[in-house]
């Protein structure tokens, strides 16, 4: 049947890539060049959506547009913090690199928060928490899996 001719060359195709990682792992890194920048650009105003739900109260101060401002902030900060990571991984333990990357993430997002929004140490730690559980939850993991997917399978 049709279904099974898809299916039979979607495992073909997954199956040739596989082989050609194993040989060459780095084979995967132009795939994934051509789909992060793609996912990001969907990211960027998902986050400052999750914002806007979350600061819902305060829309007399704060417009989607300025959610959208402090998202663009928060992923240049991100990959300012990932190229210091990548330069601090030639030097350091990986796990150390990563634990340190994720506290420097953890106390800026939190920071910044606190700062931008106004609200208490309290309401913003709670949101803080919740922010980060839903983006990385519902948003950021799809969104990785989905470039890792869309690379495996050859698609740009």
């Amino acid at each position: 049947t049709v279904n099974d001719q898809k299916a039979t060359g979607i495992q073909k195709a997954l199956h040739d890539t596989l082989e050609k990682l194993k040989t060459d792992p780095a084979a995967l890194n132009g795939p994934l060049e051509t789909w992060i920048p793609r996912i990001l650009f969907v990211l960027l105003p998902l986050f400052a959506l999750l914002l806007t739900l979350f600061y819902r109260h305060q829309r007399k101060h704060f417009f989607f547009v300025d959610h959208l401002v402090f998202s663009f902030n928060m992923h240049s900060f991100l990959f300012v913090v990932l190229i210091g990571a990548a330069i601090a991984a030639q030097l350091l333990s990986g796990i150390w690199v990563a634990r340190l990357t994720l506290l420097v993430l953890s106390v800026y997002f939190f920071l910044s928060l606190k700062s931008f929004y106004g609200q208490s140490w309290v309401r913003t730690g709670i949101k803080f928490a919740a922010i980060t559980f839903t983006y990385a939850v519902f948003f950021l993991a799809p969104a990785l899996a989905f470039a890792l997917v869309a690379s495996v399978l050859g698609g740009s």
